[in-house]
Parts: C-alpha cells; structure tokens; sequence
C-alpha cells in the first residue's frame, strides 16, 4: 500500500524455462493486480536465426487469488518490443513497433488493448505509418524507413485517441588504434 506494508504475496513458476523468456515490463493496476509482458519462444534448441524469430508475447497477470495469462500472437511480422500501459478506461494497452520478418525496418504501429478482468483480446492492429509521415520524416527519399526506435511514452485521451513519443536512435562505431607506450 501507500505506506510500503505488504497486502499479499504470491509465488508463481512461468510455464516456459527462464532462458525462454525475456521480460519486457511490468505494470501494477489501481486494484494491485500485477501485469507482466514478456517475450516467450517454445521448447527446444534455438539452432537458427528462424527459430529465435519463432515467439509470442505472453501477459501474465498475478493477483491474490490466481495467476493467469494470454499469449500475443505477432502473426508474421517482427515486434522488437511492446510497451505496456493502461488506457483512460482501464484497459491494457500493449504497444510497439512493428515490420515484416524478412525486414529490418520497421513497417507501423502494433497494438493489442487488453481487458484486464478476463485477459480477452478486445482489439489487435498492425497499422503501417502513412507515406505523409515518411516524407514529414525523411523528405521525398525513396525507401527510407524508421529502423532503430524505441516508444518512450504512450498517452490516451477521453476521447480514444493515442498519442506516443518516440525516439530513433544511430548506432556509430569507432575503432582507435594506440601506439606503444613509453615510446621515445
């Protein structure tokens, strides 16, 4: 509670080995459920770049009376991540970008709004940017896309609209070669 004493405790064991699932987030609810996202990929040696591709997210939601969860199917595309927030309304929204899986540049916007009571899928959208958008970006530049970006924060308002801010990020790589020390 607000003044840090425990109101319940409960002990889970996910479903899938720790090294099958990489955590995303973790939200906690108004009502203390906790809700968390991850990435889970199934059972057996990852041998190829096509077996670490094969993944779902999964929602689990822990509370002190159970533990529950819902697999996320991506379909055939490529989320690097998804974020997870709770909209006006109490739902769960989970976030991210997304691009085909043969690509590296990301294609739109993925979403899934949750309903937290039951876990059911109330909405999924894969919704690719406008080209408005790319050339506001990028100018009249052909083929260029958004490849490294990272959604920083999400807000709703009372209406159902989504705003987002986001942040593309460069990777530079420098190599520097030292002489001999002590050299005379």
């Amino acid at each position: 509670d607000k003044n840090l004493k425990e109101l319940w405790r409960k002990n889970f064991k996910l479903e899938i080995a720790d090294n099958r699932f990489e955590l995303e987030d973790i939200k906690v609810s108004n009502s203390g459920d906790v809700f968390v996202l991850g990435k889970a990929r199934p059972k057996g040696k990852i041998k190829t770049k096509k077996d670490k591709r094969n993944y779902h997210y999964q929602l689990i939601k822990i509370n002190n009376k159970a533990v529950t969860s819902l697999d996320l199917s991506v379909e055939d595309h490529f989320v690097g991540s998804l974020n997870l927030t709770f909209t006006n309304n109490n739902k769960i929204g989970c976030l991210g970008f997304y691009s085909d899986r043969s690509d590296f540049r990301y294609k739109g916007i993925s979403s899934f709004f949750i309903n937290p009571d039951d876990l059911s899928i109330e909405s999924k959208n894969f919704s690719p940017f406008t080209n408005q958008f790319l050339v506001d970006k990028y100018g009249k530049v052909k083929n260029k896309e958004l490849r490294n970006i990272v959604l920083r924060d999400v807000y709703y308002s009372d209406n159902g609209e989504i705003t987002f801010t986001a942040e593309e990020f460069y990777i530079t790589v420098v190599y520097s070669s030292f002489g001999p020390y002590g050299a005379g």
